[in-house]
């Protein structure tokens, strides 16, 4: 995970949408919260390069431009090749 990348926020509801062949192949587009552009509104990360699960079961991931911390996901999620995670 690159920390000189900048936190961008969080983001709430959130779900996968497929980018083949482009970091780990998904990007999350979900609700931002303190966003410094886009706080309240629906919008989506650029794709997901990096990713680590947290012990309190949140996600920090590091996108192509910014890092963000992913909150409550919505359904199932498949992360790093098919690895599921509740």
């Amino acid at each position: 995970m690159n920390m000189d990348k900048p936190h961008k926020g969080k983001l709430d509801d959130w779900t996968q949408y497929p980018t083949p062949g482009k970091g780990l192949g998904w990007m999350a587009v979900g609700r931002f919260n303190g966003h410094p552009q886009f706080d309240g509104l629906d919008g989506h990360t650029s794709f997901i390069v990096a990713i680590e699960k947290q012990e309190d079961g949140t996600f920090e991931v590091e996108t192509n431009n910014s890092r963000y911390t992913l909150l409550k996901p919505i359904g199932e999620i498949s992360l790093d090749g098919g690895k599921t995670w509740e």
